[in-house]
């Protein structure tokens, strides 16, 4: 009796590549976010001047322009902007 020992296949390349790609928007959204959220304390949740409505309109402005084709973290800092304005100075 033959027994097959195959190697395991191993992953396209360009899924790799696609992964790859994905990790680093997802990176890049959070480094927004985290950035945002301490420029603009409304979009903090954990903040005492945490605006729920506030957010939900970046939120939606910023799908808005994913919609469109917008990277999501460049989005996430434009809609902040056109809604609340430059970063609050500390």
């Amino acid at each position: 009796m033959q027994t097959s020992t195959s190697a395991p296949r191993p992953i396209a390349r360009p899924a790799v590549s696609k992964a790859i790609r994905c990790l680093d928007r997802l990176d890049a959204y959070d480094a927004a976010l985290r950035a945002l959220e301490r420029d603009h304390p409304v979009l903090d949740p954990d903040s005492d001047a945490f605006d729920e409505e506030t957010m939900l309109s970046v939120y939606e402005w910023m799908r808005s322009l994913v919609g469109q084709g917008a990277d999501p973290a460049m989005a996430l800092r434009t809609a902040a902007f056109d809604l609340l304005g430059p970063r609050r100075s500390h």
